[in-house]
């Protein structure tokens, strides 16, 4: 429900603008090409918003999308911002030096590990993917994002808790995929935007029962895919 009005939402505002381009109110595409950053930092607030999710690629992208905003609008030079690009290299040798190269908002969050057992999933994958899996024993949820890459999160070995637990799936112009065991109920909320959600089942698996617990997925999927599977 959540999602398909989200989703009208979304065709609504657009039709909106388009109807205004064709009586020539304003300039759809003057607008687009002004205010395009902004859809990187709705998605660095979306992923910010998530309990789950790491605070520091959320602000990661605020940033990079309110420096490119500000470039549009020309408030800043976009040359000169390259011109000391040198000073990412001195903040990464600082950075190094200070934290080992072992942050803390690393640990205990399952980021980037092949095999984990920590109760909440946070996986960001840009420009690459890989295989991702839980053996938690008591799975609450957590967050998932891929940006033109693919990732794959198999939950089979971990036993999810008893009150149930929410996973948040982001998909850009990339896909993902879940394996979950048969005997999870899996209730989906998906906001498909030139992209698709699917959820299947492996021939001859059992179907969960009336009081198995439940994976909330609240799906994004842009221009990309993402596919549940019970096993």
């Amino acid at each position: 429900m959540r999602s398909q009005k989200t989703l009208g939402i979304i065709f609504l505002i657009v039709g909106v603008l388009f109807l205004a381009d064709t009586l020539n109110w304003l300039r759809v595409g003057d607008i687009i090409g002004t205010w395009w950053p902004l859809i990187i930092i709705l998605f660095g607030l979306r992923r910010l918003a998530v309990p789950a999710a790491s605070t520091v690629n959320a602000w990661f992208f605020i940033i990079i999308g309110a420096v490119l905003q500000l470039a549009e609008l020309n408030v800043l030079d976009i040359n000169q911002i390259f011109y000391y690009w040198p000073v990412l290299l001195i903040a990464f040798g600082v950075y190094l030096l200070i934290t080992g190269g072992r942050p803390p908002f690393f640990r205990g969050r399952f980021s980037g590990k092949a095999k984990n057992d920590d109760d909440i999933l946070d996986v960001f994958s840009i420009f690459g993917g890989g295989l991702r899996a839980s053996t938690s024993q008591n799975f609450k949820g957590g967050s998932a994002a891929t940006i033109m890459g693919g990732v794959d999160i198999d939950l089979t070995g971990a036993k999810i808790s008893p009150e149930g637990a929410a996973l948040e799936v982001t998909c850009i112009m990339g896909g993902g995929k879940i394996i979950i065991p048969a005997d999870w109920n899996v209730s989906i909320s998906s906001l498909p935007i030139m992209g698709g959600v699917d959820h299947e089942k492996t021939h001859g698996s059992a179907a969960p029962g009336a009081d198995a617990p439940t994976l909330q997925v609240h799906a994004t999927a842009i221009m990309g895919g993402l596919k549940i599977i019970s096993v």
